[in-house]
């Protein structure tokens, strides 16, 4: 199966300490997403469970609450 390149924009702090958290694991960046991307094909959803840090009660209306709404309001 042919390779490709994709390019990914993401924070500098996050992108060394995911960088190292992987080296740590014995295994590289590409490796990481490439079995992310084979184990949500596999289950058929995103293989996380995301959810806000912040109590419904707590949250502002239209503010972001989880890390997915921040990276939504961020692209618009």
């Amino acid at each position: 199966m042919a390779q490709i390149t994709f390019s990914v924009q993401m924070d500098e702090d996050l992108k060394r300490d995911f960088e190292t958290s992987c080296k740590e694991c014995g295994i590289s960046i590409n490796t990481a997403i490439n079995i992310f991307a084979h184990e949500a094909l596999r289950q058929g959803r995103i293989p996380l469970e995301i959810e806000s840090a912040e109590p419904a009660e707590n949250r502002i209306p239209g503010m972001p609450s989880s890390i997915v709404d921040e990276e939504i309001h961020r692209k618009a």
